[in-house]
Formats: C-alpha cells, structure tokens, sequence
C-alpha cells in the first residue's frame, strides 16, 4: 500500500511490514516527528484519528503545552520506576519508594489518573484536597472494612476498628512531597513547563494548634513515678525467666527512650513495609569520659534525617552498661535490645502501652490522649528545653530543627518554670 498524506503534508498514514493497522507520523511544529500506531485497518477510521491527533498536537503547542500528552498516572508511573532505578544505583534510600508508591497508586493516580499533567490547575488541587480529606470517612476508603499485615511472613486480616478521621495536616504534608515530586520530573522531562506546576501549599499551623496535635508528654514526677514502678515490676515474684528478660527488656528500653529522646526506630523497631529490622547495634555504641569528668556514652544512630552521633543524659550509661549484664553474650553486631537469648521483638509498642497501663500513665490526665513510646521524646525534649539546654546543640542532637523543637516539642509547665519566672523578683525583694 502506498503512504497516504494529509494536511498539506503534515500528517503521513503508512503500513509498518509486520502490521495491517495504520501509523501515522505527524510533523511537529518544532520540526520533529511524532509517530504511533492508529490502531485500525479500516483506511476511513484511520484517516480521522490522524487528523484529530494532528490537531490536538498543533492546538498544544499553540496554547504553549508540550506536544506529547502525558498523563498524570503515566508521570507518577515513570516517577516511580525512575525511584527504583536510583535505588539500584544507590544514590537513594529504598524507603523513599516504600514510602511515596502507595500514596501514589492509592490517592494521587486515581484522582488525577487520566488528566493530562500539563492541564492539571490550581482548581482541581484544591477539589483534590476535599476528596482526600473525605476519603476514609464517605469516600472510596469508607467502604473497606479489612486491612492486611504481616505478621511472622503470614498476612493477617483484621477489621477496621478505629474511627474513620480526616488526615492530619503532617500527613497532607507529607503527600504532597510525592505530589509534587511528580510534578518536578514531569518538567525535567519537559512534559509541563515551570509555569504550568499548580501550586502545593502546605498545611500551616498555628504554634498553638502544633502543640495542641504533639504527642502528650510526661512530667518529671510522672517520669519518677514510672521508673520505680519499673522497677518493682521487673523483680515480681512467680514469673518465668523470659517473662523476666521481657520486662527487663521494656525497662531498659523506656529508660533509654526518655533520657535519649531517639525516635522509636532509631533505638529498636521493625520496619512495618520492608520488615527490615532498624535499631541500635552494640557496635553504634562507646563509653567515653567527657572533659568535665562525666562518664557518658555516645551513639551513632540511623534516623529520619540521616545519620548522626549523639549523647544521651548520663542515665542512659548505666542503663547501656546493665544491659550489657543481662546480655553477656551480645556481640557487636548484636542488637541493644535483643534478649539474653537472641530473640527479637518486632516492636516495643504493645509492651510499653502494658507497662503505662499498669503503672496508671497511659492516659494523659489534661488533654485524655493515649501516651506511648513517642511521649519519651517530647518528655526529653521538654526537660532539655526547660533546662536551658542550648537549642542548636539540642536540635543537632536530636536530628531535628530548632523550630520543631519550639513548635512541637517544647510544653510549657508554669509550675515547673516557676523557680526559673520568679528568680530575679525573688533575689530582688529578698534584698529589700
């Protein structure tokens, strides 16, 4: 069959050897080619679908979009594939694919799905943000009843028992970090220009809403109160001795926590998506003398933002050296909070929220919230900060900012800041 032209030439239907459907080769209005199959014998159909084409390639490029059309699932599709292959190569974390695909498959593709990425404006963000705030209390989400896990390399399926809720403002934020990812590689690809990127503003929050959504902490006699329960807990009578070494274990582990101020996976956890074990190893580990005498110990942990060495209150020595006791066969490439043993909890959660239960913790008497293993970082936090600790070493130690230590961590105790507000009018009607 000979080729067929249309469009004053523009636009070429040929037969490819190995196919009875027509191609089409369409001359772009920078001077390219852009080819694909019509995906039809009959010459008519073919005919038409070219010129549609054509037409919609030369309507793009007179609104200043690209010529290719892209769809937003087909971007976020590359994106992800483009995460895997910088993952092969190691100039990324694997995480940051466990983390971005499922908000990708699970929110963005079927919203923005079919919509051409370039065309995608500010009003449909906005649109976007309503069905996502709606999506497990009447949206699609509502109507799921089961979730799965994995438990021991079994998939377990459980019913959803918790109240369905609007998501919170870190985790909009958090997803619009993929969102607009995909639209930044789509510009790299030149499939949007700068100007056509809809803006994804931030959920911003107030100082006050921040600290009203942390965790709720522990004061210092709560802090006291909990340590000798542990205590006494641990030396129970008629219990076996792994029922021992578990309690030794949540022990050693909340000091820890409460004196470090790590995050939960910086000291001991099992990542929930890649079930890779992440924590403490007794090699990450060294005792040292500080110059004013202090005997400390310093760690090197793996955490949110990257790697760092950090120094604990000296509580966390003698916990550290304890441990050691109660696990004399741990080598260095052993976990801290492995038992005598060897064995290896898949978390500490349920054990902690046993251990707060028992010890009449667990409820925050002023805002009635659940505390929990993320309590003992903002518990630190506050007492470092109440104790005029200095912010950047502070936040450097913790591997975090100086703003999120004032706008999430800090909670203001006005009893315990008493001493500290009253200081100087004390000294000053002293000396009348």
């Amino acid at each position: 069959m000979t080729n067929i032209k249309l469009r004053d030439g523009e636009v070429t239907l040929y037969h490819r050897a190995d196919s009875k459907n027509w191609q089409v080769e369409i001359r772009l209005p920078d001077g390219g080619r852009h080819t694909e199959s019509l995906r039809t014998a009959n010459e008519q159909i073919a005919k038409e679908r070219a010129i549609k084409l054509h037409d919609t390639i030369y309507f793009r490029h007179q609104m200043g979009l690209s010529s290719q059309t892209v769809t937003f699932s087909e971007a976020a599709d590359a994106w992800i594939k483009e995460l895997r292959a910088e993952v092969r190569a190691g100039t990324r974390k694997e995480r940051t694919v466990i983390d971005y695909e499922p908000v990708a498959e699970r929110y963005l593709k079927p919203y923005f799905g079919s919509k051409p990425i370039d065309c995608i404006k500010p009003s449909d963000i906005a649109q976007y943000r309503s069905w996502r705030r709606d999506y497990w209390v009447t949206g699609p989400g509502s109507k799921e009843v089961e979730y799965e896990y994995d438990r021991n390399g079994q998939t377990i399926k459980r019913k959803r028992a918790h109240k369905a809720q609007a998501p919170s403002p870190q985790t909009i934020n958090g997803e619009n970090v993929v969102l607009r990812g995909v639209f930044k590689f789509a510009c790299d690809r030149e499939w949007m220009n700068a100007s056509q990127v809809p803006k994804v503003a931030n959920v911003k929050l107030t100082k006050r809403e921040a600290r009203e959504r942390a965790y709720p902490h522990f004061s210092r006699d709560e802090y006291v109160k909990l340590r000798h329960f542990l205590t006494k807990w641990v030396k129970e009578d008629r219990i076996g001795e792994r029922e021992r070494w578990r309690r030794e274990a949540i022990q050693d582990f909340l000091l820890i926590m409460f004196n470090s101020g790590l995050r939960e996976h910086e000291l001991f956890k099992r990542d929930e998506k890649t079930k890779v074990m992440r924590g403490l190893r007794w090699k990450d580990v060294e005792f040292f003398t500080s110059k004013g005498g202090s005997e400390l110990v310093e760690l090197y942990v793996e955490g949110k933002t990257g790697s760092r060495y950090m120094v604990p209150l000296r509580a966390v020595r003698y916990v550290l050296e304890r441990r050691k006791l109660r696990c004399p066969d741990a080598g260095p490439d052993d976990y801290v909070m492995a038992l005598p043993d060897g064995t290896l909890f898949n978390t500490f959660d349920s054990g902690v929220a046993r251990a707060l239960t028992l010890a009449e913790l667990r409820k925050d008497p002023k805002t009635g919230r659940n505390r929990g293993i993320y309590s003992c970082r903002h518990s630190y936090a506050t007492r470092q900060v109440q104790d005029d600790v200095n912010p950047q070493e502070l936040s450097e130690n913790m591997g975090t900012s100086v703003a999120m230590l004032n706008r999430s961590y800090f909670h203001f105790n006005a009893r315990e800041a008493a001493d500290r507000l009253t200081r100087s009018r004390s000294k000053s009607h002293r000396d009348t």
